[in-house]
């Protein structure tokens, strides 16, 4: 089998964790609703490849850049209040 080498940096990581975590939600939610075998057995199969290829870019990615890599986190950061 031949592989493809790409040098990504740390967001650039990130974003791509980021949305193939989005994908797998997406790609279980059309499985979910099917009512065609074909198509459950299908996501089904794609599901097991993504997520492979997200855990061995995650554990890649945990080592060059620490575990905060695989944080998604989208809470707002709120200021401060301010004393009286």
């Amino acid at each position: 089998m031949s592989e493809a080498t790409a040098c990504l940096n740390e967001w650039e990581t990130r974003y791509v964790l980021a949305a193939l975590n989005e994908l797998e939600v997406k790609w279980r939610a059309i499985q979910r609703a099917s009512k065609d075998e074909d198509v459950i057995a299908e996501y089904r199969n794609d599901l097991v490849e993504l997520i492979m290829t997200r855990d061995r870019i995650k554990s890649v990615a945990i080592d060059a850049f620490g575990s905060s890599v695989a944080n998604f986190n989208r809470t707002p950061i709120t200021a401060a209040s301010p004393k009286s």
